[in-house]
């Protein structure tokens, strides 16, 4: 059976995030590169220097995250240009950790030890929530985004639920290990470490 794996070749420094969405994969780095592949023929189809630290396709625009004190910035595929600027006037130390959008809402976390969850209208680019989350909980790794919610995954192990309709957050589960990625599957909730997984019911 033929092997179904690629290597993608193009980055020069250690690869910081992925996302992959229609046959396409955005790649950000340590060496400055942003690049947009296509996974059917494995080249590189644009290329940007932004400092990213986190991507999200979303359509035909490619959302980089940089410096927390750096607007989260939507690049048109096609032309390459900047479409969208999601501004905050108090903007979080640290660097942009991870990025969801579902329909119309974007959200950033952050890698700040006092860390930001951020909230934008994508039609409007209006900052409609942040959460502000206890030092101790060392920066938001991963989310998942629903439609009335935020399921955050942090460093220190915590899992987070936010409501969207009330602007109120709650620790749900405590993991013993930096949460990486965290997915709400009907009633149960599954979060990743670096070695092992939980499940709340």
């Amino acid at each position: 059976m033929p092997s179904r794996s690629r290597v993608l070749s193009g980055h020069h420094d250690q690869v910081l995030h992925l996302h992959a969405s229609e046959g396409r994969l955005a790649s950000c780095s340590a060496d400055g590169a942003v690049l947009l592949w296509s996974l059917s023929r494995g080249h590189v189809e644009r290329r940007w220097r932004l400092g990213a630290y986190c991507v999200r396709l979303a359509g035909r625009a490619l959302i980089a995250g940089g410096e927390g004190v750096e607007p989260v910035r939507a690049h048109d595929v096609a032309s390459g240009e900047v479409v969208a600027s999601y501004e905050d006037a108090e903007p979080p130390l640290g660097v942009t950790s991870s990025l969801e959008h579902r329909g119309t809402t974007l959200a950033a976390g952050n890698s700040f030890s006092r860390s930001q969850l951020r909230v934008w209208d994508l039609t409007t680019g209006t900052l409609t929530d942040r959460f502000s989350f206890p030092g101790f909980t060392r920066g938001v790794r991963c989310m998942q985004l629903q439609p009335n919610a935020i399921i955050a995954g942090c460093a220190n192990g915590w899992v987070i639920f936010c409501d969207l309709r009330s602007g109120r957050f709650e620790k749900r589960l405590a993991h013993s290990e930096c949460v990486n990625s965290v997915r709400l599957n009907g009633e149960k909730c599954a979060a990743r470490g670096h070695r092992t997984a939980k499940t709340l019911p």
